[in-house]
């Protein structure tokens, strides 16, 4: 069974920062977990650019070079779709719903509405 990792914009933010030495950060250490399969969303991208200026071209690079699969919401949802059948934008909108809720109850309503 593959093991899957989803990387979010603060752990990589924070594992990128934290260093051994000017070139090896732990986000790196961490990408050598062996057996992981390590994805983020495509909107981490962005994110990540709020907090740390050189995180975004190591996460670039890490999904050009395929270290990172990044996924989008229409990919998340196509593949709902196909496990779970009419079900699977339901269930990605609940996903999404709990996630929003979570950070902020009107948060999802203000922009998915």
């Amino acid at each position: 069974m593959k093991k899957v990792s989803i990387l979010d914009t603060d752990f990589i933010s924070k594992a990128h920062s934290i260093r051994s030495d000017e070139n090896t950060c732990l986000i790196d250490r961490i990408m050598e977990l062996p057996g992981y399969h390590f994805c983020c969303h495509n909107q981490t991208k962005t994110e990540l650019a709020r907090h740390d200026s050189s995180a975004p071209e190591w996460l670039n690079e890490s999904i050009k070079s395929g270290r990172i699969e990044e996924y989008t919401d229409e990919r998340l949802i196509r593949e709902m779709s196909e496990l779970y059948f009419k079900l699977g934008s339901s269930l990605y909108t609940s996903f999404l719903r709990n996630a929003c809720d979570a950070f902020d109850r009107k948060y999802f309503e203000k922009h998915y509405a």
